[in-house]
């Protein structure tokens, strides 16, 4: 006669609190797509045609000049916010990495742990990418350079160390 537990423990491996985890990092790691315009619910997918784009929801065929005079108004409209926005989340990222460096850098050194500075170095790799993508992501809105085919990457650049030269260049 085998013994029975006196608590029944039924196992489940994906809780509560761990699904609302999965549903962030789902959302954290989805493909950042423009909505369709013709159905809402689909996202816009690269074609052959580097000026077109495909909606996997209802099929249909959309122009970058389309799409962007659709969303015209609304990028007009809120152009200064967003830009506000994209330059506040690149300061934060920038003092984020400084943080980290500040502390983990002097308690790598006291603790003689060589992984920890490396640690440190990619952690302020990744705010690094993230700076850049925010201050990126405020020259578009600055410009209004959305939905064009080739990424203005270059003209973007070229700006960025214009005005870290004063504008000499």
């Amino acid at each position: 006669m085998a013994l029975k537990s006196p608590v029944r423990m039924k196992l489940e491996i994906i809780k509560r609190e761990h699904r609302y985890a999965a549903a962030a990092a789902r959302g954290a790691l989805t493909h950042d797509r423009a909505a369709c315009p013709h159905c809402g619910s689909g996202s816009l997918l690269l074609t052959a045609d580097r000026e077109l784009r495909r909606c996997d929801g209802c099929g249909s065929s959309v122009s970058l000049d389309e799409l962007a005079s659709h969303h015209g108004e609304w990028l007009s409209e809120t152009a200064a916010q967003r830009q506000e926005h994209f330059r506040r989340s690149a300061r934060i990222f920038v003092l984020f990495a400084l943080v980290s460096l500040l502390v983990t850098v002097p308690w790598g050194v006291y603790a003689g742990s060589s992984g920890m500075m490396g640690i440190a170095a990619f952690i302020t790799y990744l705010t690094a990418v993230g700076w850049f993508t925010m201050r990126y992501r405020a020259w578009q809105a600055a410009t209004g350079r959305f939905y064009e085919a080739q990424a203005p990457f270059g003209d973007f650049m070229r700006d960025e160390l214009r005005g870290l030269t004063g504008g000499r260049g």
